[in-house]
């Protein structure tokens, strides 16, 4: 089922440790609602369209592909594909779309210059 998307939900809603496994989950998210759980660890990742990258060890590239992914206005491109195995070590492939990004640009540059002039 796809997340409600309220303000603060984050378009996937996890955390990860330093061995790459999801270590928190938002309630409500799309990870909470898609069957995530805590110790999974996700291998690789792609859009809908097919192509997959795995994930080896830095998740710079992942967190920026969430990012790329959720600022989509269209609901088909922030679907998108994700790979691992359990805690347990039992394989999962699941596809979930995002929630939209909360971040605007113009709004986070307002924001930059309003702290810059109060003194």
């Amino acid at each position: 089922s796809a997340a409600l998307c309220k303000e603060n939900i984050k378009p996937l809603g996890v955390s990860f440790d330093k061995n790459n496994r999801i270590s928190a989950i938002q309630p409500g998210s799309p990870a909470a609602l898609s069957g995530f759980k805590l110790g999974d660890r996700i291998e690789s990742y792609g859009s809908s369209d097919g192509r997959n990258t795995a994930l080896i060890s830095d998740i710079d590239p992942f967190i920026e592909f969430i990012e790329d992914h959720s600022l989509s206005k269209s609901t088909t491109t922030r679907v998108v594909e994700l790979s691992g195995k359990s805690a347990s070590g039992v394989p999962f492939k699941r596809s979930l779309s995002l929630c939209p990004s909360q971040i605007s640009p113009r709004e986070e540059a307002e924001k930059l210059l309003s702290l810059g002039s109060e003194k």
